[in-house]
């Protein structure tokens, strides 16, 4: 018999609720973290935070990465059960190790600024590295902060430019700035003032408006031929990687 008393709402619930909640009672992972997730945005049942956690739970004890995260989620942000940042780190690790980005990304964050768990850089790195080897812009860009910075002598410009750059083409407008940046100082670079200025062009297009406030400022330093030239190379860059420019939802 289906747990429908606990899961009671004031109309009845749509088939595909009701096909989704048979299939998770009878074990199935995914179903249970599909529940789980309907319950935590109210998508065909009433929000409800505490069922979201036990289904999560569910999938997350068979190894199901998504509810593993989202588990982690909830007990950071204390919804729907006791916050708890070592429970949180538990349920994100073990995503985590299972290559889930989105997890790893989350582990650095955590690491990086303390959040619920003592600073660590290296750490903040070690998961860092994970997700911006599969390619994802937030993990990139936080690579180039720590290496750009000085967070316990790690300083690298190379490093910091690599990872800028990358995430940069993805689209990512924080990186375009600060690559505009190093190129400006020339650190980890060759100096290039209007290549920074293309770099700072390109994330005014993404609607960054520190990017506006710098090419302000480099306007000041540059001819109207030289500006007019990184206009342009702002232009060709975009036609040549569409992605440098993101869709917007």
């Amino acid at each position: 018999m289906l747990g429908l008393p606990a899961l009671a709402q004031d109309k009845p619930l749509p088939k595909d609720v009701q096909l989704l909640i048979a299939s998770a009672e009878k074990g199935d992972a995914k179903a249970q973290y599909e529940l789980g997730h309907r319950y935590d945005y109210g998508e065909g049942v009433k929000e409800d935070n505490k069922e979201a956690v036990n289904w999560y739970r569910k999938a997350a004890e068979q190894d199901n990465p998504q509810a593993q995260y989202n588990l982690g989620l909830m007990y950071a942000y204390g919804e729907g059960i006791k916050m708890d940042a070592e429970e949180a780190a538990k349920w994100l690790r073990k995503a985590a190790l299972q290559k889930y980005a989105l997890s790893q990304n989350t582990l650095g964050d955590m690491y990086f600024f303390g959040r619920g768990l003592k600073k660590d850089v290296q750490e903040a790195i070690k998961w860092y590295r994970m997700a911006a080897e599969q390619n994802k812009p937030h993990a990139q860009f936080s690579l180039g902060v720590i290496y750009s910075g000085d967070e316990g002598g790690l300083k690298d410009d190379a490093q910091a430019v690599k990872w800028y750059r990358m995430a940069a083409e993805q689209g990512y407008a924080g990186a375009q700035v600060e690559l505009g940046l190093m190129y400006h100082l020339g650190r980890g670079v060759a100096q290039d003032t209007v290549m920074a200025y293309a770099w700072d062009n390109v994330a005014g297009t993404n609607g960054y408006a520190v990017a506006k406030r710098n090419m302000n400022l480099i306007s000041r330093g540059i001819t109207g031929e030289q500006r007019a030239k990184a206009e342009a190379m702002a232009k060709e860059m975009i036609s040549k990687n569409p992605k440098l420019i993101r869709k917007k939802n």
